[in-house]
């Protein structure tokens, strides 16, 4: 009687308990989304579920079964887990429904400080309901459910955990985002604008810049002006740079030290020369109060791509004197190529770079943005790419920034193997639009010593004529057309030979953030390739694995190499080879992959 009495509320209880589970799943994937109000009606619609479910299970006629030796465990494993997923939902629709991320949006040039402090009581109860919600798992990880639930709620698990990292980066940021937005008195934000047509270490070369003053959510650009400007502001001979103590040995010989231990006249044109931005925005905080500036809270800098996106927010622009309408669509192609083919007046065509750049910020900052979930949707890409960094003076911001991957630093090796690839023009031209390639990344475990290297093939495909000097000409007295790259490898352990072209080179050594850097100046011709090959001794054994799950996937143990991927107008792509066999391939942003 107790088995089937429990067996009648058990069919009915199941459907329920099966149905909870997914709308609580679909709840925390759509608040990974950023989808707030519809993980409300999942979670609620949770609740109902699960209440159901406790509902039949809780029955008079299931009451026996609690006496019935293998049965009472089922239905004690059954009852517990209902129970805890309704209250847990239930707080979780309650918490979501007093979010409203709308009231934080920036309108009208003003974001409402006390709005955002407004998120942090319910973000805090909805990531204290969701960790809940994921110990009930875990502690009811009971042998008297059955197979296929239990495997619905390891999913579940899973993605409460992914869900986690994000929350506790919200709350985070909502707690940090007062003082950031001026709450405590005005923050100046400096923001560099950076082409890829120039190549520079960070990605590309910073034209113009811009200054904004944020006073108690009040959003102003303040300054806004080219790094001309900045280089010729102040007293130059008086300028001097103090540190990151990396940046110097690495770059300081590039004007960034001299001998007198000031720095060269128009060292701002060579500001992100380092591919680690946390450096390159402590000497842009140093070196803008020196050029004319204001003491600087932060930096952020942001590419044409960049840009480009954040003009479906802002809409076209038109240049001024011309029939040129600049729009979403064709304003990355226009800043990093068609622009000095259809503006012949290399003053007009600054101007209209300005305009477009000016233009675009001030309607983002004095109209209205979307949600913070959907701006993050929008510029996430950008962000994962190296196109959008960010960093702060205070090291609790600075955190913030870390932990959303925003800081644009080298990544972390933590003893791990990996390869990076870093390119500065040195023909002070606008020809690496014209750049493409691809990196090998092969690791042989056969011998008694594991080695590797790295082959970059670099392609030009820049014309020899047609364009202005100030596009495919040099300063280096070499043919026009040709691209004069240093190009820097970097990589977890120090190199032994190199070659380009097959002639043996020598590189000159470097050492920045973890990472060993070999650098060597490379011509390509227009039209051409070049092949720069670099070997290294010592690699530290990994064992054989998958990239992204895409070759044997079943391996165990497999160990992550740290690729750095340079942010480039065209795309580099990446593949790994271990032991001849490729273990990842189209790899095109920085991370980790798997041996």
């Amino acid at each position: 009687i107790a088995v089937a009495g429990l067996g009648v509320a058990g069919l009915g209880a199941r459907s329920s308990l099966e149905d909870g589970a997914d709308a609580a799943q679909l709840g925390v994937d759509q608040l990974v989304a950023g989808d707030f109000d519809l993980a409300q009606a999942s979670f609620a619609q949770a609740a109902v579920l699960f209440g159901e479910a406790d509902d039949d299970l809780g029955a008079v006629w299931t009451q026996p079964a609690r006496l019935v030796p293998v049965v009472a465990q089922h239905r004690e494993a059954a009852v517990r887990l209902v129970g805890a997923a309704e209250e847990v939902s239930v707080a979780a629709a309650t918490s979501l429904d007093e979010i409203d991320v709308d009231a934080v949006r920036v309108v009208g040039g003003r974001i409402d400080v006390d709005a955002v402090r407004a998120l942090e009581a319910p973000l805090v109860r909805l990531q204290d309901a969701l960790g809940r919600l994921g110990g009930d798992i875990d502690a009811l990880d009971s042998p008297w459910l059955a197979d296929r639930l239990t495997e619905r709620l390891d999913e579940l698990a899973s993605d409460i955990d992914r869900q986690t990292v994000k929350g506790d980066n919200a709350i985070a940021a909502v707690r940090q985002a007062p003082a950031m937005l001026g709450a405590d008195g005005p923050r100046v934000y400096f923001l560099a604008f950076t082409t890829p047509s120039e190549a520079r270490g960070l990605g590309g070369f910073m034209g113009n810049w811009a200054e904004v003053t944020i006073t108690d959510g009040d959003i102003d650009v303040s300054r806004f002006g080219r790094h001309t400007d900045l280089s010729e502001g102040g007293d130059v001979e008086a300028k001097r740079i103090t540190g990151p103590a990396d940046f110097l040995a690495q770059w300081g010989q590039f004007g960034f030290q001299e001998p007198d231990g000031g720095v060269r006249d128009n060292i701002w044109a060579d500001i992100t020369i380092s591919p680690h931005f946390p450096d390159v925005a402590e000497v842009i905080a140093q070196l803008y109060p020196q050029s004319g500036g204001q003491e600087l809270d932060g930096v952020f800098a942001m590419d044409v791509f960049t840009l480009a996106a954040l003009m479906q927010l802002t809409g076209d622009v038109d240049v001024p004197g011309s029939d040129l309408v600049v729009t979403s669509d064709n304003a990355a192609e226009f800043m990093l190529a068609s622009q000095y083919s259809l503006i012949e007046d290399k003053p007009d065509r600054v101007d209209a770079l300005e305009v477009v750049a000016l233009t675009t910020v001030e309607r983002l900052l004095s109209g209205g943005l979307p949600s913070p979930p959907d701006l993050a949707d929008l510029l996430s890409p950008y962000v994962r790419q190296g196109r959008l960094m960010g960093w702060s003076s205070r090291p609790e911001e600075q955190a913030l920034l870390t932990a959303v991957r925003m800081d644009g630093g080298l990544p972390a090796l933590e003893g791990r193997d990996g390869f990076g690839l870093v390119f500065n023009n040195a023909g002070n031209s606008k020809i690496d639009y014209f750049l493409s390639g691809d990196v090998t990344y092969a690791v042989d475990t056969s011998g008694e010593q594991v080695t590797s290297s790295m082959t970059v093939e670099l392609r030009n495909e820049s014309p020899s004529s047609g364009l202005p000097d100030y596009v495919i000409a040099n300063l280096l007295g070499k043919p026009r057309g040709t691209s004069t790259l240093h190009v820097s490898v970097y990589s977890s352990v120090p190199f032994s030979s190199a070659t380009v072209d097959g002639e043996t080179v020598g590189l000159d050594p470097g050492f920045e953030h973890g990472w060993f850097v070999s650098s060597a100046f490379v011509d390509v011709a227009p039209g051409g390739t070049a092949e720069l090959v670099v070997n290294f001794d010592g690699v530290p054994y990994r064992s054989p694995g998958s990239v992204d799950g895409s070759v044997d996937a079943e391996i165990e143990e497999a160990e992550e190499i740290v690729v750095r991927m340079p942010p480039t107008a065209q795309a580099f792509t990446a593949e790994v080879v271990v032991d001849g066999v490729v273990r990842g391939e189209e790899i095109t942003e920085s991370g980790t992959t798997r041996r």
